[in-house]
């Protein structure tokens, strides 16, 4: 039997009379932050959550990291700005930064990390090569980027659609796997400045 329609809910799938529920990706909650110090050069690490959305992942990474070495990233006008004022207060006074990490990085007050994540990559395609020399200009030397992406893909394999390992490439040593969360797989990706 041919189905002659599909309608897609927020949560539910509908394709003619059956429905299913589902959900895009992994739930924030359920992702893992790894401690990476061993990783890096620096024994107190600054660290930056870029698009922390409703800021679910900031209390694992501030009971790893503590809270004076944790900053988050959110701009305002974003899809989850409205969350703004709940990241903030997880964080200390100065520690949330309203900005783009592209328009950011270009200020000379602008400070840098030595581990950056970026939960469930989602960058337009109109501002990618900013977005990653915003990236190469926020990270210490020594330091980490560390991305997931539900596209498990997205950095395991020349993308036709974004060719991100190739824009990347020239200023990042990467490192892949894919992760495991329940029952879901998600992509990871490490970046290292090249020295």
């Amino acid at each position: 039997m041919k189905y002659k329609y599909i309608i897609k809910y927020s949560n539910e799938i509908k394709v003619g009379g059956a429905s299913w529920e589902t959900s895009w990706g992994i739930y924030s909650e359920k992702q893992i932050v790894p401690n990476l110090r061993e990783d890096i050069s620096n024994s107190d690490p600054k660290v930056l959550e870029v698009g922390p959305g409703t800021g679910t992942l900031l209390p694992k990474i501030i009971d790893i990291y503590k809270t004076e070495n944790v900053y988050a990233m959110q701009p305002l006008i974003e899809e989850y700005s409205s969350y703004n004022d709940t990241v903030r207060d997880l964080l200390l006074d100065d520690h949330f930064i309203e900005d783009s990490l592209e328009n950011y990085s270009t200020k000379e007050s602008s400070i840098k990390f030595d581990i950056i994540f970026i939960y469930k990559w989602n960058i337009s395609i109109g501002i990618v090569d900013d977005f990653i020399n915003g990236l190469k200009t926020l990270l210490n030397p020594g330091g980490i980027i560390y991305i997931t992406s539900v596209e498990k893909e997205r950095f395991h394999k020349p993308d036709p659609y974004m060719n991100l390992i190739y824009k990347i490439k020239p200023y990042f040593n990467i490192y892949t796997s894919i992760q495991t969360v329940g029952t879901e797989n998600y992509g990871v990706v490490k970046l290292t400045h090249k020295l």
